[in-house]
């Protein structure tokens, strides 16, 4: 088997490209929707986003993990069909909650309801099927990023004409779920097919393997995407708007590192050289965005009319931007302890920081909005980074001591 061997902030950054334009579609909706309406429909992107992404994160990880180290080409298959089923399984069922959930916050009667959830479990199972597949092509080192940019134009593209040819939360929301779907049928394409199986033997094992990846995933949506819900849930929808509209630039920025950290799984230790390096690299890549994107920030809000941006938007964004250096740094600590078989240490921090996170958030956020959610943010992953370094250090000394 023939592990990827381009070099991984190239590789990484090809993917965040590709998933940046549903971003910048979402950006212009927020200029063609009032404050409201845009916040009710972020809130409904980012409930059907955040159960995919729970799932993409742990068992995307926990995949290439496992098939880069499987012993022959038909394991790996066994592999990809048992990680096809669990995706389909649960991000399914998970989505029809958040769904009928989110689905309430933009107002569905209980018809229309019922109708878009069936369609997001729809459009849920082919991204979980295209996922599945990108995961094997990865570890082959084959059209993973050309069907994931295939995928990603095509629904940025019908998103955005939903969004021009309508300023209805209710009608964005569906176009969302239908860019979706439309968007995996463009992106099944390049990846071809995968023998029917549900590849029942392999699971339990991969679960099993997946879950410290699942507790590190579901603690980053945790900390990042908590407070947007937490501020809908108190009907302040023009503040959740704000923060998710901050969010993601700094969100797609920082998932070059998170891209990155499975083909670190892949190389493993026989890279250690190019571990180190990437680690070095990181830091001067966040530090170098977090300037850039502050002065942007800063010139924009100085000459830019506010009917093109929201000044307060800018200010949380500014903000965010603070926790770049320790977006780019802490995937890859967590990779490189993992690398070195360490899977739980990792977890257990961020377990602990999502548990602090959502404490802080909900003493504080309500009252104090998207600048306080911020605020919890940064701190939250500088505490992570504290974590991650003592582990590191403790483990170096212990094997010195050795």
């Amino acid at each position: 088997m023939r592990a990827a061997t381009t070099g991984m902030f190239a590789y990484s950054t090809v993917l965040v490209a590709a998933r940046g334009l549903p971003v910048l579609a979402l950006m212009y909706a927020s200029l063609r929707l009032e404050p409201a309406a845009f916040g009710a429909v972020a809130v409904f992107v980012m409930g059907l986003t955040t159960a995919n992404l729970i799932v993409d994160g742990g068992f995307d990880a926990a995949a290439t993990y496992l098939l880069s180290r499987a012993a022959t080409e038909s394991s790996s298959e066994h592999s990809a069909q048992a990680l096809r089923t669990i995706k389909i399984a649960i991000s399914s069922c998970a989505v029809v909650v958040v769904a009928l959930t989110s689905g309430n916050v933009l107002g569905f009667e209980p018809v229309p309801l019922v109708m878009v959830t069936i369609a997001t479990v729809v459009a849920t199972a082919f991204t979980a099927r295209n996922s599945a597949l990108r995961i094997l092509a990865r570890v082959r080192g084959s059209r993973e990023r050309v069907s994931l940019i295939a995928e990603k134009g095509a629904s940025s593209l019908v998103f955005t004409a939903v969004v021009i040819l309508s300023d209805s939360a209710r009608i964005v929301a569906i176009g969302f779920v239908v860019a979706t779907i439309l968007g995996c049928l463009a992106g099944a394409s390049p990846l071809g097919k995968l023998a029917f199986g549900l590849g029942i033997p392999m699971i339990p094992g991969m679960l099993k393997s997946a879950l410290p990846f699942i507790v590190s995933a579901l603690a980053a949506a945790g900390v990042w995407r908590a407070a947007t819900f937490v501020l809908a849930a108190n009907g302040n929808l023009v503040e959740a708007g704000y923060l998710s509209l901050a969010y993601y630039p700094i969100q797609l920025l920082s998932s070059v590192p998170v891209f990155a950290a499975p083909l670190m799984l892949i190389k493993g230790s026989r890279y250690e050289t190019d571990l180190a390096r990437s680690i070095r690299t990181s830091v001067g890549v966040g530090m170098a965005l977090f300037i850039v994107l502050a002065t942007a920030a800063l010139v924009v809000a100085r000459f830019v009319p506010t009917r093109f941006v929201d000044q307060h938007t800018l200010i949380v964004m500014l903000i965010l931007s603070l926790a770049l250096p320790f977006l780019f740094l802490n995937p890859l600590l967590t990779a490189k302890l993992r690398v070195e078989s360490r899977l739980w240490a990792p977890s257990l921090i961020h377990a602990v920081a999502l548990i602090l996170s959502v404490l802080a958030i909900l003493r504080i956020v309500p009252s104090s909005g998207a600048v306080g959610a911020a605020t919890i943010i940064v701190t939250t992953e500088i505490v992570i980074l504290l974590g991650l370094l003592i582990i590191t250090q403790f483990l170096q000394h212990d094997r010195s001591r050795k």
